[in-house]
This record gives structure tokens, sequence and C-alpha cells, in this order.
């Protein structure tokens, strides 16, 4: 027993309609009763056995049986009264009438004012079960795209491409299924940002990753080594065997109106795990906060959302590296200003390097 079980069955029948169809099964005859009784007692073992899971969806249809054995019920009852009230006359006879139609409209009047805030979608802005999986599809992932998120993006993924026909080349797997993806290469695997530990203890711990968006990082059988065409080549060294080998500016999305995508080059093993600042410049000079709480910044313990440590990157690897930030209302940003630093143990911070990038 549970919490719903079976208790809902009484909060979504009634209890009229309950005790009344399990009475009307009783009068549907012997061979009936039997038939249709041991039908809704085998529905209600499996139910039983369901009851920590989804056992409301397996009783659907003893509801549709109980309703029409309540109907019988209501047949005789009204026969039974009617056949008593025959010596006061017709007019008795059509108040009785009257009377059920009454009883049976306020049933279902009963049910539509308990059953429509709930079944009502509209004007519900709490609602935002399918936001993870638009966030996922907004990155624009590869075709034939496998993605491996936690559970409600999973879900939320499942339901746009699979109910609603949104990328339907796209398919939220499981980490099993992530896990054979990747050791056969056989199509594009990516993982969200939610899901990056679950991949790291149940997939690969050293798989590489490179970012694909704000919510998305590559999964790769193998280092990246080659700049893509749509980036501007750089080569900036930064220290400690890192360097800045590109960067692109992309379309923002969301409530981010500046997003920037840097790639970085292993040009040897790198010592230290490096975190990342990215500072909109307006004019050469950091741009403030409408709320006056610091500068406009995006940053990330770890490139890839926090999620690669660069002491792990190989040798010639290239990772890709996403960055959004909002800018407030009237800032023109023509410039990026991209600190490379760490937090040293005794708490303080030191800069390897601070590289600025232009943007017209």
């Amino acid at each position: 027993w549970t919490d719903g079980f079976p208790s809902l069955m009484v909060h979504e029948l009634t209890l009229v309609v309950l005790l009344g169809g399990l009475i009307g099964i009783a009068l549907l005859g012997r061979r009936r009763a039997i038939f249709i009784g041991s039908t809704v007692l085998i529905y209600l073992l499996f139910s039983f056995i369901d009851r920590l899971g989804n056992w409301f969806q397996v009783i659907m249809p003893v509801y549709a049986l109980l309703v029409a054995a309540f109907m019988v019920f209501a047949a005789a009852l009204w026969q039974r009264i009617a056949a008593r009230l025959e010596i006061r006359g017709p007019r008795w006879r059509g108040w009785l009438a009257l009377l059920l139609i009454l009883a049976f409209a306020g049933l279902i009047t009963g049910r539509l004012l308990q059953n429509w805030p709930g079944a009502d979608q509209r004007n519900r802005p709490e609602d935002t079960a399918l936001q993870p999986g638009r966030a996922i599809l907004a990155d624009d992932p590869a075709r034939n795209a496998a993605v491996l998120g936690v559970t409600d993006e999973a879900l939320s993924l499942r339901y746009l491409t699979d109910i609603w026909g949104v990328r339907p080349d796209v398919d939220a797997v499981t980490a099993d299924q992530a896990r054979q993806i990747l050791a056969q290469a056989s199509r594009p695997l990516f993982v969200t940002r939610d899901a990056v530990a679950v991949l790291r203890e149940e997939v690969s711990a050293t798989a590489s990753l490179s970012s694909a968006g704000r919510q998305l990082a590559e999964v790769l059988p193998m280092p990246q080594r080659d700049l893509p065409a749509s980036a501007t080549a750089l080569a900036q060294s930064v220290g400690d065997g890192l360097s800045l080998a590109g960067y692109e500016f992309r379309e923002a999305q969301g409530d981010a109106s500046f997003a920037i995508r840097l790639y970085w080059r292993a040009e040897g093993a790198i010592g230290h795990d490096w975190s990342v600042s990215v500072r909109p410049l307006q004019g050469g000079s950091t741009i403030d906060r409408p709320d006056g709480d610091g500068i406009v910044q995006a940053d990330a313990a770890s490139p890839v959302h926090g999620a690669y440590p660069t002491s792990r990157w190989a040798a010639g690897e290239v990772v890709a590296d996403d960055y959004s930030v909002p800018i407030p209302d009237g800032a023109e940003v023509d410039g990026v200003e991209v600190v490379v630093y760490r937090q040293l143990d005794n708490g303080e911070f030191e800069n390897l390097a601070v590289v600025r990038l232009p943007h017209n």
C-alpha cells in the first residue's frame, strides 16, 4: 500500500461510483459477474505489484468496467424504485427520473471541477519540464547525435524528439548505450553539463571533451587535433604548455547577449589546472554590472563548463570552450578579455596570462 494506492481510485471515481460499480458487477448474472469480476481482480493484482510505479495507468481499463457496471446498478435501482412509486402515478416517476439525471450530472460536474485545475495547461509558467530538452537542442547537436543527460533532461529530450518530432535524429541515451557508442565511435556523442559526473563514473573516466554550446560537450574517442575552419586562428601562447589557438564569436542564446568560443591547444604537458575568465570590453574597459556588484564576466573553474581540467589534456589536443555573458542594455561590446588563472593553496590568485581579442 502507498499514499496513492488504492485511495486514488476513490478520488477518481468517487465512492458512490466505485461501490455502485462493484454492486453492478454482482447484478450481471453469474457468468458475466465471474468474467468481469475476475478481470477487475487481475488488474488490481497487477496494480498492487506496480503500486510504487505507474499503477495508475495500469488500472485505467478498470475505471471503464466499473463505470459500465455502475450504470447496470443505476438501471436496477431505477427499476426497483420506479416499481414502488408506480402506485403514486407517472408524475412521481418523472420526478424520480429528473432526480437520477441530476445525480449523474452532479457526479460528472464534480469530476470536471476536481480534474480541470490539474488538466488545464494554460498560463502555467511553473511548467518547465520541456526546458532542459529545448536547451539541449538549442546547441544544435550534430546530425544523428546521441546525448547523455540526467533523468529530467533525457525525459524532456525524448518528449521533444519522439512525440513532437523536433530533431528526431537526436537520441537521449543511457550510460550503457553511451559507453558502447564511444567504444565503437559509431555516432556523435554528447554529454550535458549536469551529466558529466555520470559520464566519468559510468562511461569513461578519461575520454576527451570539447564544448559544443551552452549545455553540451562532445565526448571524443580520440583527442581533437585540428582547429575548425570557422575559427579565427591565433596561436597565442599563454604559458605552462597552454596556448589560445583561436576563437569565434557565436550567436547568443537565451538570456545571454554575447557568446564566444575559445579554442585551446596543449602544446605539451600542462602542469596545473587553469581556470578561465571571459570579460566583454567596451572602449577597452570592462563593463560594470547594472546592480553595481562587480563587472560583467563569465568564469569557469576549468574549460568546457568546468568539466575538463587542463592537466588532463594530451599534447597537441585542441579543446573548444564556450562562454555566454548577458550584456547590460546600452553597452556595446568591442572586445573581450580572456584571463587564465588559478587559485593557490593560500587562497590567492595567480594570473598566467591576459589576452585581449577584438570584436567588430
